[in-house]
């Protein structure tokens, strides 16, 4: 199956998995963390890679009309470069030309 077609939008299931892959690159101060709590409040910005498991995950935040910024894109160490950051921002930015 294509990278592209193992993305999606984000389910309350995935929160546990978003919040683990979150918090290992931000205990290495590459990112910002997410509380359990922020992650089902913004849970609809949220889109995942998933091939039998969470290994990316991407938030899509509109700020204005023709403003938009891409959130707490992660991608698992071992599914990094494969691709999966490039079709998760891709996807992004798919949504926002729509």
């Amino acid at each position: 199956m294509a990278v592209k077609q193992k993305i999606r939008p984000a389910r309350m299931g995935d929160v546990k998995a978003i919040h683990s892959l979150l918090k290992h690159f931000a205990d290495q101060g590459l990112l910002l963390g997410r509380s359990i709590s922020s992650l089902y409040d913004h849970l609809r910005d949220f889109i995942v890679y998933d091939d039998g498991g969470i290994r990316g995950v991407c938030a899509l935040h509109i700020c204005w009309e023709d403003l938009a910024e891409i959130r707490s894109l992660a991608v698992a160490e071992e599914s990094q470069g494969r691709g999966v950051g490039e079709a998760l921002v891709h996807a992004c930015l798919d949504e926002v030309q729509r």
